[in-house]
C-alpha cells in the first residue's frame, strides 16, 4: 500500500481463496459400461481454490468534489460452467426413439430429455470442469449533496459504480451456473464483457437512529435490481429490513428475477 501525490492512495495484493459459488458437475458412478439408471449419477459440488491478482485506487477530486475509486483483480484459472463439459456423461451414446423417451419419463416422473437422457451413454465418464482466466475491474465515484426536501440535518451520500467482467479466453459456450426455472438444464448465457452500473443513496435521520438506503444495478443486457432497505439502531439492538426486486431479461443478474426477497436481520451487540 502507499500514497503518491499526497492524494492518490494505491494498494496490491496477491490472495488464494474460496469463492462462494461451486463449481458444477454431473458425476457418474464408476465402473459402468452402459448408463442406463438415471439414480447411478449424481450431482458433484466442489469449492477449489483460486487465486486473485490486483489492486486499487482511489483519490479525491475537488473540481467533482468527489472520491474517485477503482479496482481491478485478475482471477486465475477459476471454474466455469460450460454445459458441454460440466454435465457430460460420455463421449458416445446410443440415441433413444423420442416417443421412448417420452413414455420412460412418464413412468419415472423424471423429465428425462431435460436432464440430458434422450440416449445411452456408452463407458459414462462424467463432466469436467473447466477453468478459465478471468478479468473484474470497478470505478466508482462517491460525492455528498444536500437534498434539503428530504433531510434537512444530514446530507445524503450517493455512490455511483460500474462493474465489468472480460474473460480473454472466451467460450460463447459458457453458462451461469443458474438454471433458469423451472427448466433443470437451461443457463443464462455469459458474455465475453459483462457490464453492470449501481446506484447506491444513503442518508442519517434522528442522529443516525434511521438510516434508508436505496439500491440500484442495472445490467446493460436488460436486467434490474431495486433494493430499498432501513436500519432502525437503538443500541444495543439493531433491526435491518430490505426488499430486492429484479425484473428484465433472464442474463446476468436478471437469472434470479423469480428469487425475489425480502430479509429481516435483528443484531444484538455483545459489547
Amino acid at each position: 500500500m502507499g500514497i503518491l501525490a499526497r492524494n492518490l492512495n494505491l494498494s496490491v495484493a496477491h490472495y488464494k481463496t474460496f469463492l462462494d459459488t461451486p463449481a458444477i458437475r454431473i458425476g457418474v458412478k464408476p465402473g459402468l459400461t452402459l448408463l442406463v439408471d438415471p439414480a447411478d449419477t449424481f450431482v458433484e459440488l466442489s469449492y477449489p481454490s483460486v487465486q486473485i491478482t490486483g489492486g486499487s485506487m482511489n483519490f479525491y477530486e475537488s473540481r467533482l468534489d468527489a472520491v474517485v475509486r477503482a479496482e481491478v483483480a485478475w482471477f486465475w484459472n477459476e471454474s466455469v460452467l460450460i454445459p458441454d463439459d460440466n454435465l457430460k456423461l460420455s463421449d458416445t451414446a446410443i440415441p433413444l426413439p423420442p416417443a421412448l423417451v417420452d413414455v420412460l419419463s412418464e413412468l419415472t416422473g423424471i423429465p428425462l430429455a431435460a436432464y440430458g437422457f434422450d440416449s445411452l451413454p456408452i463407458n459414462p465418464t462424467g463432466g469436467t470442469i473447466p477453468k478459465k482466466d478471468i478479468l473484474r475491474f470497478m470505478i466508482g465515484f462517491d460525492k455528498n449533496i444536500w437534498i434539503r426536501p428530504l433531510n434537512r440535518t444530514n446530507m445524503f451520500i450517493l455512490s455511483l459504480q460500474y462493474f465489468g467482467q472480460w474473460v480473454p479466453d472466451y467460450d460463447e459456450r459458457m453458462r451461469q451456473p443458474l438454471a433458469l426455472y423451472p427448466s433443470p438444464s437451461d443457463f443464462a448465457a455469459v458474455r465475453e464483457l459483462e457490464s453492470t452500473f449501481t446506484l447506491v443513496g444513503t442518508t442519517f435521520y434522528r442522529n443516525g437512529a434511521i438510516v434508508p438506503q436505496l439500491a440500484v444495478a442495472y445490467d446493460v443486457r436488460g436486467a434490474w435490481l431495486v433494493q430499498p432497505s432501513v436500519n432502525l439502531i437503538r443500541e444495543p439492538f439493531r433491526l435491518m429490513l430490505q426488499y430486492s426486486a429484479i425484473a428484465g431479461n433472464f442474463t446476468g443478474l436478471g437469472a434470479f428475477r423469480d428469487r425475489d426477497q425480502i430479509t429481516l436481520i435483528f443484531t444484538y451487540l455483545l459489547n
